[in-house]
């Protein structure tokens, strides 16, 4: 899996409710809190300065209100992208993600199979699938944002060889083309 050669930015949503209490989310649609609503107006002034050429983002709820503050101004095109979804958890969705006697996000990035969810392969899949058709769909003169989830990151941030760490909400990183690898850098 690899992704296309061409700089972009990345955002994850604002704060969410369940965020708040480690809940796992995946793909139910959760909404953003009061603090992840003033994280994406923080963002707005972060991305202010970046030449986005257009923006991606996964349609639940919390992605999409993001996107549309951060962008609130501006004249860039917006463009929901079901493969920007977050991971499909199955029976997971709704557990406590940090339980340290069920390690199941681990787990299953390691290739355990979690009910009723799709497989940490076919989600990265989907993920390089969808970041390479937003790239490829992107206008010239700029750059484009996608707008989506940790879960999202992780798998891009494999798929280019380079460990994701904490993703933290609303903060822009850019992604550069650099020879054979990628930098990248954190927008603010």
């Amino acid at each position: 899996m690899t992704i296309l050669r061409r700089p972009f930015y990345f955002l994850r949503h604002g704060e969410a409710d369940w965020n708040v209490s480690r809940m796992c989310i995946g793909q139910l649609d959760r909404p953003l809190t009061a603090r992840g609503r003033v994280q994406a107006e923080d963002a707005r002034r972060h991305c202010a300065g970046l030449n986005i050429s257009s923006v991606y983002f996964s349609p639940l709820s919390r992605a999409a209100e993001t996107a549309a503050l951060v962008m609130r101004g501006r004249n860039v095109g917006m463009q929901p992208d079901e493969g920007l979804l977050e991971a499909c958890l199955g029976v997971k969705q709704g557990a406590r993600e940090d339980d340290a006697a069920d390690p199941f996000l681990r787990d299953w990035i390691a290739g355990a199979a979690i009910e009723d969810a799709e497989t940490y392969v076919t989600f990265q899949r989907r993920v390089c699938d969808a970041v390479n058709r937003c790239l490829s769909m992107a206008g010239e003169g700029g750059s484009p944002l996608i707008v989506a989830h940790a879960g999202v990151y992780h798998a891009l941030r494999d798929a280019i060889r380079m460990p994701a760490g904490r993703v933290l909400h609303c903060v822009p990183y850019g992604h550069y083309p650099d020879g054979n690898d990628w930098r990248v850098e954190v927008m603010v």
